[in-house]
């Protein structure tokens, strides 16, 4: 699990030294009740499947950039990353672009986005929704743990966070080294960061 978080937070710091060209914060009050729905995973589950997985409930971790774009804006930037000093990718070894859209973060090849990120520092309007949780910046390590009790949580620091808490799921019920990884603040009373983290 050591290693596991340290990549993490390699990945991490590539990922928000990509995302610093990003519009600034918007400013919107999320209320407390958007955060949690009622249905509770079932026994040790701690996973969330990708395809399970929206953002904004409608659009899904992979997606047509045009109909992203309707649903999101024009995105903000799109930008060819410096392959040397990428380890990792969802496309594998295709050349691919990272597109940015307030806050939120895709790799993007051809027309097809693949999800890696949201910053909800930036996307403060955005969610993360499946059948067990809606995931918004209101949302705390409590809430999570009522939904996924058996998840641990492990300190980490983050460049431009600070101290945090990160937990990790599975993104499929069979075993996989893909993971999601959600950020909270140290007191875990809001939820900061969710990345689809892709080993090297």
């Amino acid at each position: 699990m050591v290693n596991s978080i340290t990549r993490c937070f390699i990945g991490l710091i590539l990922l928000f030294g990509l995302g610093c060209n990003q519009s600034a914060k918007q400013s919107v009050t999320i209320k407390k009740t958007d955060t949690v729905t009622t249905k509770k995973a079932t026994g040790t589950t701690t996973y969330a499947t990708w395809d399970s997985v929206k953002l904004n409930g409608t659009i899904p971790m992979l997606y047509n950039l045009k109909k992203a774009e309707e649903k999101l804006g024009k995105a903000d930037s799109i930008i060819t990353p410096d392959y040397e000093n990428v380890s990792s990718s969802f496309f594998n070894n295709k050349s691919f672009k990272y597109c940015y859209f307030r806050g939120i973060t895709f790799e993007k090849s051809g027309d097809t986005l693949a999800f890696m990120s949201i910053d909800f520092t930036k996307a403060s309007t955005a969610y993360l929704r499946n059948d067990h949780i809606r995931l918004n910046s209101a949302t705390t390590l409590s809430d999570f743990k009522k939904i996924f009790p058996n998840v641990a949580d492990n300190s980490l620091i983050v460049q431009g966070l600070g101290k945090t808490k990160a937990v990790t799921l599975a993104v499929s019920k069979k075993e996989t080294e893909d993971k999601w990884l959600f950020i909270f603040n140290e007191d875990g009373n809001k939820l900061l960061r969710i990345d689809y983290w892709i080993p090297d």
